[in-house]
């Protein structure tokens, strides 16, 4: 993954994500014990650590900010796909139903809209830019305020 002029690499044989800085071509951070992709966000990358915890690492490699404590919320599993300005936007998926969780970049958490009739968040093509989710339910896309 390429951006903000760095490049973020992943080996998930070794449960490790690389931070590179394609100015000076130097190695800026090695994060290790992670479980998912990293997400590149306008303020670092998100990842998940080896406990279900989400966190956002600094581009410069030298901050990594708790926004999500799994140990806080039943070890709950939240899978994080989109952002905007004011939030980190995922998933909680339980048997036949989804739900939206909103982290705040400060690291609050918020349980928002439950949808039924979904097994897996992919399949509501779920994107959000300015407060403003769309996603795809009952053949229809829909447009709502989250």
């Amino acid at each position: 993954m390429f951006q903000y002029h760095k490049l973020v690499c992943r080996d998930p044989a070794q449960n490790r994500i690389f931070i590179y800085d394609t100015d000076t071509g130097n190695r800026v951070k090695e994060i290790t014990d992670t479980q998912s992709d990293g997400l590149l966000s306008n303020w670092g990358v998100v990842y998940k650590d080896l406990a279900e915890n989400i966190y956002l690492q600094s581009w410069n490699g030298e901050t990594a900010e708790l926004l999500y404590e799994a140990g806080a919320h039943d070890q709950e599993s939240v899978n994080y796909g989109t952002y905007d300005e004011e939030f980190l936007y995922g998933f909680v998926e339980e048997e036949t139903q989804c739900t939206l969780i909103k982290l705040s970049w400060e690291g609050g958490y918020e349980r928002s809209k439950t949808f039924t009739g979904v097994e897996k968040a992919v399949q509501l093509g779920f994107s959000v830019n300015h407060g403003v989710a769309g996603y795809w339910q009952n053949g229809q896309v829909i447009f709502e305020k989250v």
